[in-house]
């Protein structure tokens, strides 16, 4: 209590100086800061090196990007916002599927009757898009796996393959033919992983064995993937990839004959009759049969939030604005990629190495001035936000800061690529005072802005919209980079950067100097960037990493076709229409699959009232028009 006095004060002089600092903010000039844009040129230009290796989860690079932020946030005399005043927020997440070698086996049955067991990961690789089942059946060759009758190619026609053991070829016939039918050198649907296994599946086939034809391996090694290269779990028969020797080695146990009657003996040959004149010769591998368990782990990886904080003085100093932005990417492609099968760095230079030196810049924009702050600030560099926000849904669960005295959350995420002055803000309508304080925070820096008073579900602001707490997300736009390996430092406009952060700055003195903390608006979710991939519209908010069997709802969207027909926070999706649902891509599958206006029969499991059992529940979706599910 005998502090008291001096505190107040402080309070005073602070009051007064940082009314001195904002004047002077406003009234200098929007132009290109030499110095501010040299630091974030540095900032950009490490983040997204190829020394952090995309920043993906599991690497030593995403270590070495946060240490460098706590690094930066240490030089600014920002503190930890952790108890013991470190800068980092720990969780665990999933960071691969690999099958269990305990648990997983491929035996050969060789005619002899002797029994030949393969070796996992030098034999052959299962992946989880089979999920994990077990199967037993005679080897049944089908060619390419593909049924195209109207071109008048049937791997299947007049075979039955109901509980075999399916052997095939990857990709499809004549894949450096120009004039083929299949597409000539690009892929057609029939080359999809997806499309064979629903087909087999629906002829009733127990099992799945498949192999790279030469002319894939033509310049690189016949190698397998990762067992999640092809998504979770969408199909109850397992999947197996064998090498190209063992299946020489089985045509030496079972040759092949073609419709004419000549012998194959080799892999070389069965590719080469194929796409000699497209007449499939599926038959039985004599007497071959195969024995399949598969059982799948989940390895975990320990990840970092990077979370500073400065604190407040006066009246409104336990209030709380948060500014944020995530520092994770896409590591060496995979899941979320848009170069399907390209294995290389994905630097992730605008998303979201930019947000995240538009977030540094803010830092030190912030803590170098000399006048105290009338509200607290948390910075926050998120992860995993590429896995589906999951670092951010972990700090709003598990806030180093009090939530509830949490008053405005400003979200960077790709600020990179300012073209012509034109800047989308979302969240303008989630509290009654933004959007007069956006334009007039816009007045002497005259951006373009494309206000959007609802926010996407697609970056780290929604988690804290979630819990009723106004945001803003500024964002440049997508490019032709976007998620690719040419998302690099040279793509970027750094000046742009730097317009939006001084566009900023000046809403975050204005948020400062509010006499009453912002009123929060509920809005409705607006359209999306763009549609995806021709998906219908459902409109849920998926938990990506739940170990359940399903797919685990964090969120409905409100008024969005999946609470119009009942689905609720915590159902676990485990059927839509006649796809399985077990994980994020299921959904994505379904949603390709039905169009805008179907009306689909959802199974979901639901907790019971007052009690944590479960019961399936079926509920009538009428699905909508392309947007962000």
């Amino acid at each position: 209590m005998s502090k008291l006095p001096a505190a107040v004060s402080l309070c005073v002089r602070a009051g007064f100086l940082f009314s001195l600092s904002l004047l002077f903010t406003q009234v200098a000039p929007a132009v290109a800061n030499e110095a501010a844009v040299a630091r974030i040129a540095n900032d950009v230009r490490y983040l997204s090196s190829d020394e952090l290796e995309g920043r993906g989860i599991g690497t030593e690079g995403i270590e070495k990007a946060a240490e460098y932020i706590r690094d930066e946030f240490k030089k600014l005399g920002i503190q930890g916002a952790a108890e013991d005043g470190s800068y980092f927020q720990q969780l665990q997440i999933p960071e691969s599927v690999y099958a269990d070698p305990e648990k997983t086996k491929l035996v050969i049955g060789l005619p002899n009757g002797e029994s030949k067991p393969l070796e996992l990961g030098k034999d052959y690789q299962p992946y989880t898009i089979g999920g994990t089942e077990s199967a037993t059946g005679g080897l049944f060759f089908v060619g390419y796996g593909i049924q195209a009758t109207d071109w008048e190619y049937d791997d299947y026609a007049g075979v039955d393959v109901a509980g075999k053991i399916l052997v095939m070829l990857r990709h499809e016939p004549q894949q450096a033919d120009e004039d083929s039918v299949f597409g000539g050198t690009e892929t057609t649907k029939h080359a999809y992983i997806r499309t064979k296994l629903e087909l087999a599946q629906k002829l009733k086939a127990a099992g799945v064995l498949f192999i790279n034809p030469p002319f894939t391996t033509r310049e690189q090694k016949d190698d397998f993937a990762e067992a999640d290269k092809f998504g979770r779990s969408s199909f109850d028969i397992p999947f197996v990839q064998i090498s190209q020797e063992v299946f020489n080695t089985l045509l030496q146990q079972a040759s092949l004959k073609s419709p004419s009657g000549e012998e194959m003996t080799t892999l070389e040959q069965v590719e080469a009759k194929l796409d000699d004149d497209l007449k499939p010769f599926s038959q039985p591998m004599g007497e071959l049969t195969a024995q399949l368990e598969v059982q799948f782990e989940k390895k975990y990886a320990d990840v970092y939030n990077a979370v500073g904080v400065l604190p407040g003085h006066g009246p409104h100093a336990e209030e709380t604005i948060v500014i944020g932005a995530h520092y994770d990417h896409l590591g060496y492609g995979g899941q979320g990629s848009l170069a399907p099968g390209v294995t290389a760095i994905h630097n992730g230079a605008d998303d979201n190495a930019s947000g995240t030196a538009a977030l540094l810049e803010m830092a030190r924009r912030i803590a170098m001035r000399r006048s105290l702050l009338p509200r607290r600030v948390v910075f926050i560099a998120f992860t995993a936000e590429e896995q589906g926000l999951l670092g951010s849904d972990y700090y709003v669960e598990n806030p180093l800061i009090p939530l509830e005295k949490t008053v405005a959350m400003l979200n960077f995420d790709m600020v990179g690529n300012l073209e012509e002055d034109a800047l989308t803000v979302y969240g303008t309508g989630t509290a009654k005072e933004f959007d007069e304080l956006v334009e007039a925070a816009n007045e002497k820096v005259d951006l373009k802005l494309n206000k959007i008073e609802g926010v996407m579900g697609a970056s780290d602001h929604y988690s804290f919209f979630r819990n009723e707490i106004p945001v803003f997300h500024f964002f440049s736009g997508f490019t032709q980079e976007y998620h690719t390996p040419s998302d690099d430092f040279e793509t970027l406009n750094i000046a742009g950067v730097d317009k939006i952060i001084t566009f900023t700055m000046n809403i975050f003195d204005r948020l400062q100097q509010m006499e009453a903390a912002p009123t929060y608006v509920k809005t409705e979710q607006p359209q999306s960037h763009g549609g995806r991939g021709g998906m219908a519209y459902l409109g849920v908010l998926p938990d990506y990493t739940a170990d359940v069997e399903g797919l685990l709802l964090n969120g409905v969207k409100e008024k969005s076709p999946a609470e119009t027909g009942g689905l609720q926070p915590g159902d676990i999706i485990t059927r839509f229409g006649d796809v399985k649902v077990s994980g994020i891509q299921g959904l994505a599958d379904a949603l390709r699959k039905y169009k805008p206006n179907d009306v689909v029969t959802v199974i979901a499991s639901r907790k019971k009232a007052d009690s944590e059992e479960r019961e399936d529940v079926q509920l009538q979706v009428t699905l909508g028009g392309s947007g962000s599910n």
